[in-house]
């Protein structure tokens, strides 16, 4: 890694007031921060203090301790003037200057996202249908963008995980840290699948305030946004706001008008969200039809495992494993592990009670 070229953007990103025009104005101007950090610039559109800054800034706050980071957690970055900086980000009012990761981010497959956010505290509902659309989209080719915070955006980077679909997290912290902690290994899994992303400073520990700006950065790396459950002031609105700010689609789930956690999607419901009852009505609303031709192609099967799929598809209800041996013939030795080659290929689903149902 070129830590000198790490160095000069950490000090243009650290320089007191410079605030997203002037940053804007001096890399347009000048390109890389090497070519005028520690430069006395005489621009008269810039205020003298903020000139004095780029002039006097010598150096990075634990700029030691920020590089072992990296190279420990083998994090990566990109800034806003790199060609594989993600076009959604560059696109809103207050992009990050600069990108940490670790994994690997989608690069050319960015129009195949979607974030999923919600409730951290989502009920049987909430839990289910964001573990079946998760699945079902991941399944398809989708990659699921979230926050890796409790509840919904949990069971969705699991979901996506078990259906061997690769998911992305965006982080209030630096990449090094990881919140809650007890999402660590589930963080592991989303690094060896995806990546996690984030645009604080490696070392930096979640702040409250961190939490609204990352959901900015969650609803920027997608083409569009599923709300599940949440109340009207919860964070997942305000991802749904920065969404249409965004000009991006935006889904949600309904859910009974009693329940407080359903209060926000049935509001942007009412206001013109896509209402998503299954995972085709976000697949049918995408623009690009060659993407969704492509979601579409049906995974190969086997021979056997097309027999145990299409008896569970006739079905169109939850069967029992027994139903399923009685009905196609299939020996219990191998009925097993062709449940679990079809649950990984996305085409069916296992339930409580030793039940399956088929997905598409």
């Amino acid at each position: 890694m070129d830590f000198q070229h790490l160095e000069s953007w950490l000090r243009f990103q650290q320089t007191e007031g410079i605030g997203r025009v002037y940053s804007q104005r001096l890399l347009d101007l000048y390109g890389e921060p090497s070519n005028f950090m520690g430069q006395d610039l005489d621009l008269p559109d810039l205020p003298r203090k903020v000139l004095d800054q780029i002039r006097d800034n010598k150096r990075v706050n634990n700029f030691e301790q920020v590089c072992k980071l990296i190279e420990n957690y083998e994090i990566k970055y990109l800034t806003c003037l790199d060609k594989d900086y993600p076009q959604g980000l560059r696109n809103i009012f207050s992009p990050p200057l600069m990108l940490f990761y670790r994994g690997q981010l989608p690069q050319d497959a960015w129009n195949n996202t979607l974030a999923i956010v919600g409730t951290r505290r989502a009920d049987n509902y909430g839990k289910y249908i964001t573990e079946k659309i998760s699945r079902e989209l991941s399944a398809k080719g989708v990659i699921i963008v979230s926050g890796l915070a409790y509840g919904v955006d949990t069971i969705a980077h699991k979901a996506c995980l078990a259906s061997g679909g690769k998911t992305l997290a965006v982080m209030a912290t630096g990449c090094d840290q990881i919140y809650p902690p007890e999402n660590r290994r589930l963080a592991e899994k989303i690094i060896e699948n995806g990546a996690i992303c984030s645009e604080y400073v490696p070392g930096v520990v979640a702040e409250r305030y961190f939490f609204p700006q990352r959901n900015r950065i969650i609803s920027a790396l997608s083409m569009g946004t599923l709300v599940v459950q949440g109340k009207k002031s919860s964070g997942a609105m305000l991802t749904a706001k920065y969404a249409i700010d965004q000009n991006k689609e935006l889904f949600a789930i309904p859910g009974q008008i009693n329940n407080p956690l359903s209060e926000g999607p049935n509001y942007l419901i009412k206001n013109g969200a896509w209402m998503v009852t299954e995972s085709e009505d976000i697949l049918s609303s995408f623009i690009n039809t060659n993407y969704v031709e492509q979601l579409t192609i049906f995974p190969e099967l086997s021979n056997e495992e097309k027999v145990v799929y299409n008896y569970i598809k006739q079905e169109n209800r939850p069967v029992y494993y027994d139903e399923i041996i009685i009905n196609t013939k299939i020996q219990m030795s191998k009925l097993s592990s062709l449940l679990m080659n079809l649950e990984l290929k996305g085409v069916i689903q296992a339930q409580g009670g030793n039940k399956y149902i088929y997905l598409y």
